[in-house]
């Protein structure tokens, strides 16, 4: 998949944990000139905190890194692909604004959407494919038929006919073909409004890029942050209910 699973250089390490490595070495300034600590004893604090903080966020792309890499739109089909597809240049779009973004906090924040923006191509790509699979098995059940069917039953069983298993099982199989459809009908629901959000997260990124507003970047972040969760939830919900 592109974007931040594919971009774990050395440089992008170092890059991650530099704000960091300042904070620390400036406390350790600061606590050198109150307490009169030999510098150097702080320096190697501060070598060891920064080192610590590197292999944390190493760690972290680790864990990122061992999800399958397997994202292919084209193996779905309508809607499900073109859902895939939006999440995908969405935040194709947000990494075209990085690289024409100069280094700061705008940026730091873009590069932080552009990851989590990964996080949710991941969810839309797994939710799209229990969605078909649920659209799949909803087409196996012949609705027309089933009701003819019960109705036939029903019909057998005034008259006295002995076809009250007959018609309690025809009964359910309409029930789960409606709770079928109705999942479908919800999960497609909240995956064109969380689409919509995906469009607008890009469109947003480019924004910042050129307004350079730090309290835009924050609150675009969370927004991201809670669309992925939600995105999570759903695709929570999919696999609990299948």
């Amino acid at each position: 998949m592109s974007g931040s699973r594919s971009d774990r250089s050395p440089a992008r390490l170092f890059a991650a944990v530099s704000p960091l490595a300042l904070l620390v070495i400036g406390v350790a300034v600061i606590i050198a000139a109150l307490l009169d600590v030999p510098w150097y004893l702080l320096l190697a604090l501060a070598l060891v905190l920064w080192a610590a903080a590197i292999a944390l966020v190493a760690l972290r792309m680790m864990a990122r890194s061992d999800r399958p890499d397997n994202v292919d739109a084209f193996a779905l089909r309508e809607p499900w692909r073109f859902y895939v597809r939006d999440a995908q240049k969405a935040q194709r779009d947000v990494s075209k604004t990085i690289a024409n973004t100069a280094d700061g906090p705008i940026r730091e924040r873009l590069v932080t959407i552009h990851e989590r923006l990964g996080d949710g191509v991941d969810e839309v790509w797994q939710i799209s494919n229990l969605g078909q699979t649920l659209a799949d098995n909803r087409k196996r059940i012949d609705l027309d038929d089933l009701k003819r069917r019960l109705a036939k039953a029903e019909d057998a069983s005034a008259t006295g006919g002995d076809t009250a298993r007959q018609v309690s099982a025809l009964r359910s199989q309409l029930e789960s073909a409606s709770r079928l459809e109705g999942r479908l009908e919800s999960t497609t629901a909240r995956l064109d409004t969380l689409d919509a959000q995906l469009k607008d997260t890009a469109t947003r990124a480019f924004e910042l890029s050129t307004a350079g507003e730090i309290g835009a970047a924050e609150s675009l972040v969370s927004n991201v942050e809670t669309m992925v969760d939600e995105l999570e939830a759903l695709r929570a919900g999919l696999e609990e209910a299948g």
